[in-house]
């Protein structure tokens, strides 16, 4: 039986009794937004990663270090750099990067309105929130990180109210009120356009700070073992039907199986890694 940390968002067990037949059971997982799942016996303990790691030199790059727990010494596998992912650290830092030129796109946005505004000229960019980079991305983004999503619903309103205003002072800049469309320009400049550029900052510490990920330690022969995955989801009943072994072009011995259960489709990994994993 395995015990999990209570600081964990809950997620169903199963109970003692069932114990004795969890030959088709998997703990299922996220690794980049992708459901991966591992045999549930074995599993000794899911908890959050500890942060004291010794990170010292091991063998393969996906060995993530060292930690103590529960006075065992338990070598650590990093499975998103096992299964050829960017690390957490690599895409919050990629994603940072890319939002602070969404940013700066907004920023550009406003000045052209105000230059074209002050020129008397025509607004070419766009007026639709949903159709700059940044609208197409914020439509499409998905994350299972709960706070990153909750905090990234204060950026829907002044968005879509400072790209609100180009058809606003395209209207008034028909009528001839240009003085009018300067003055609505000061304002979104003073308030909707500070205050995404602000959420804009408070996301990259968000991002930077918010990336707790998630240890399983199982029973290996004679040693536990952790893997860091970035969220658990569940325990699954995954009937053997349901399994499919023979994976064209599956090159890690790691991968086991794919699952197909309903509208999911779940990698199926072996905590048991062979040491010419590549």
């Amino acid at each position: 039986m395995f015990t999990y940390d209570d600081n964990i968002d809950d997620f169903d067990l199963v109970d003692d009794d069932e114990f004795d037949f969890i030959d088709n059971k998997y703990i299922v997982f996220y690794l980049a937004g992708i459901k991966y799942a591992f045999p549930i016996a074995n599993l000794l303990e899911i908890t959050i990663l500890p942060s004291n790691i010794n990170r010292i030199h091991m063998n393969r790059n996906y060995y993530a270090g060292i930690t103590k727990l529960r006075d065992s010494i338990i070598p650590l596998i990093n499975l998103r750099i096992l299964l050829n992912y960017k690390t957490i650290d690599e895409e919050a830092d990629e994603l940072i990067e890319m939002l602070k030129k969404r940013e700066q796109d907004h920023k550009n946005w406003v000045d052209e309105l105000d230059k074209s505004t002050h020129e008397r000229r025509e607004f070419k960019l766009t007026t639709d929130p949903h159709l700059c980079a940044f609208g197409k991305w914020y439509d499409a983004f998905k994350t299972d990180n709960l706070i990153v999503s909750t905090f990234l619903k204060k950026f829907d309103s002044p968005h879509k109210t400072i790209h609100g205003i180009g058809t606003e002072v395209n209207i008034l800049k028909k009528q001839n009120k240009h003085s009018d469309a300067i003055t609505l320009i000061d304002n979104v400049k003073d308030n909707e356009l500070k205050l995404m550029i602000d959420l804009f900052n408070r996301l990259f510490v968000l991002l930077k700070e918010n990336k707790r990920q998630i240890l399983l330690v199982f029973e290996i022969g004679n040693q536990n073992i952790g893997y860091i995955v970035d969220n658990v989801e569940n325990v699954l009943t995954i009937p053997a039907e349901n399994i499919e072994t023979n994976i064209q072009g599956n090159k890690l011995s790691v991968i086991k199986g794919i699952a197909k259960m309903e509208s999911d489709t779940i990698c199926l990994l072996s905590p048991e890694i062979e040491e010419d994993e590549e």
